[in-house]
């Protein structure tokens, strides 16, 4: 598992990826949403299992986290449906990913995340393994 930093909007946005050891090309990514108050390390039991036969990306949102968190940006649905259709473009890059969420704050922003990429599967986690 790799901690990485990647920049939206010129701010540092905390990522952790992990992926297989033997990839399958065929195998959608995984961009894993933390809930409202949560981080990436909600995540940290998930990732290494998940990883066995996926990319797999977690992201802290802007305001949350490792990520930062700037005065002055109007935080919501907006922003963050935003950061994610630009780290999916910049980093993922797959004509198909699972985007899997945990709070209803992601549920807000969800459907405009789907409207923007093409053949993404939302998946709804309600509880963490």
């Amino acid at each position: 598992m790799e901690s990485v930093t990647w920049s939206h909007l010129g701010h540092p946005v905390h990522a952790v990826v992990d992926r297989p050891d033997a990839p399958d090309p065929e195998s959608p990514a995984l961009l894993l949403v933390h809930g409202f108050g949560a981080s990436t390390d909600h995540w940290r039991h998930n990732i290494p299992v998940l990883a066995r036969s996926h990319d797999v990306h977690a992201l802290d949102l802007l305001g949350f986290g490792r990520s930062a968190k700037p005065a002055g940006l109007a935080y919501g649905g907006a922003l963050w449906r935003d950061q994610l259709v630009a780290y999916v473009r910049e980093c993922i890059g797959y004509a198909s990913f699972v985007l899997c969420f945990v709070h209803v704050l992601c549920a807000r922003f969800v459907l405009h995340v789907t409207c923007s990429m093409l053949h993404v599967l939302c998946v709804h986690v309600s509880c963490y393994m």
